[in-house]
């Protein structure tokens, strides 16, 4: 009889089952912290949703405008849904998707506090009821366009923000259609602050709500694909975690 067979070593003793989880991941994501990862899973689906209601929205308001029906286009009702949008979006960014990375060595510092600064100024002055304040007429429209400004500030920071993390996902899709779309809604951002400033032209008002539906269309698009990505890893983290607790 030949020799007996060597015992196949346990997946607990091999260093390849932590790997697993990362072995598609680029190298910036691969030692990331898992509960930063877990965050940032959940932030990328709460402003997933949140592009998702934006297209609803733009879409009604859009057919609206076309047809010549402002209490269809401004209904009271999108109003608020745009509101709830807006905080869902928000919420996902500064308490989701800015949360500190405690495990790995690739914190985003600078970013993450650039965010958080700047978004929580644009979220506070969105609420801020400025309406009460004793402002004269003639200054009104300085305080809209720097109000306007801010807010554009605050939103480019978070599409740049989403940027980095494609780029440290290293996956070809993000690296490919992000700028693209981060891209088109800066245009969208420069079309709108532009007419907010100078005043609206003939036709710019379709123009503009149909760029507005395509942007974030194409980001929420986007932002779902980062949701899987993300997602994949922190299933793998999960499995391997459960695989090493039973071979324990």
């Amino acid at each position: 009889m030949g020799p007996p067979p060597l015992p196949t070593p346990s997946p607990a003793a091999s260093d390849e089952v932590l790997e697993i989880p990362y072995a598609l991941a680029d190298a910036e994501i691969r030692d990331a912290d898992p509960l930063w990862l877990h965050r940032v899973f959940l932030g990328t689906t709460g402003i997933a949703a949140a592009m998702a209601m934006f297209v609803v929205i733009g879409t009604f308001r859009l057919i609206g405008n076309i047809s010549r029906s402002p209490t269809f286009a401004f209904d009271y009702t999108w109003s608020r849904l745009g509101e709830v949008a807006y905080g869902m979006e928000w919420f996902s960014a500064l308490y989701l998707l800015a949360s500190h990375e405690v495990i790995g060595g690739h914190d985003e510092g600078r970013r993450r506090r650039l965010l958080l600064y700047i978004g929580s100024a644009a979220v506070i002055l969105h609420y801020a009821p400025l309406h009460l304040l004793s402002i004269r007429r003639s200054s009104n429209v300085f305080v809209d366009s720097l109000l306007s400004l801010i807010s554009v500030a605050g939103a480019s920071v978070l599409l740049l923000y989403i940027l980095r993390l494609a780029q440290r996902t290293g996956d070809p899709f993000l690296r490919r259609h992000t700028p693209a779309a981060v891209m088109l809604v800066f245009i969208n951002f420069a079309l709108e602050f532009g007419f907010s400033i100078r005043g609206s032209f003939v036709g710019a008002n379709d123009v503009t709500m149909l760029l507005n539906v395509v942007s974030h269309a194409y980001l929420c698009y986007v932002l779902l694909h980062m949701r899987r990505v993300f997602g994949n890893v922190v299933a793998s983290i999960k499995s391997s975690l459960v695989q090493t607790q039973h071979t324990a």
